[in-house]
């Protein structure tokens, strides 16, 4: 699914994870421009932890307003938990704080897949 400069709120995609987590061989999720808070990353996070085949695959994440450094802290410890991701973007992300960056070193070096 890819998501580009739709205008779309957080609550809006957060409608749209929830319905990924009844497609089974969903594999990627791509957002640009639209808004991704909190609680779209809460509805992903049973996505993240599906087993082998039917993992998601790619999650790209630009330029999203809303997306700060709890809700970036919040993801990367749900991948850091489980997850088969292969590719990951956070473009124009802000990540800056000392704690984000360890975590993301963290997901770098505890991933197979990645």
């Amino acid at each position: 699914m890819i998501l580009e400069n739709n205008g779309l709120r957080n609550e809006d995609i957060t409608l749209l994870m929830r319905a990924l987590q009844d497609l089974a061989d969903f594999k990627s999720v791509i957002c640009i421009r639209n808004e991704f808070g909190m609680s779209s990353v809460l509805e992903l996070m049973p996505i993240f932890s599906r087993p082998l085949p039917q993992q998601l695959e790619e999650l790209k994440l630009v330029s999203c307003p809303k997306l700060c450094q709890s809700t970036i802290n919040k993801l990367l410890d749900s991948l850091i938990e489980k997850s088969f991701i292969r590719s990951l973007a956070l473009v124009d992300a802000g990540i800056n704080e000392d704690v984000t960056v360890k975590k993301l070193i963290a997901l770098l070096s505890s991933s197979r897949y990645l």
